[in-house]
């Protein structure tokens, strides 16, 4: 079970694992904490390129 709250600028996960399902459950844990990161890193890249696509063209931020 996959618990998610977000308040005050941070998100925590709260996350329970049955053994009998999944036989290393550090590792599924390690295996989604990876995973998160690298969803990040793809929205941080998606966000820029966007951002300085949008400076090129002359369209300011504020």
């Amino acid at each position: 079970m996959i618990h998610v709250v977000s308040y005050a600028n941070k998100f925590n996960i709260i996350l329970s694992v049955d053994e009998g399902i999944f036989s290393c459950p550090h590792q599924f844990c390690d295996d989604l904490e990876e995973s998160l990161k690298l969803i990040k890193d793809v929205v941080i890249t998606i966000h820029n390129c966007v951002y300085f696509s949008l400076l090129y063209r002359g369209i300011c931020f504020h």
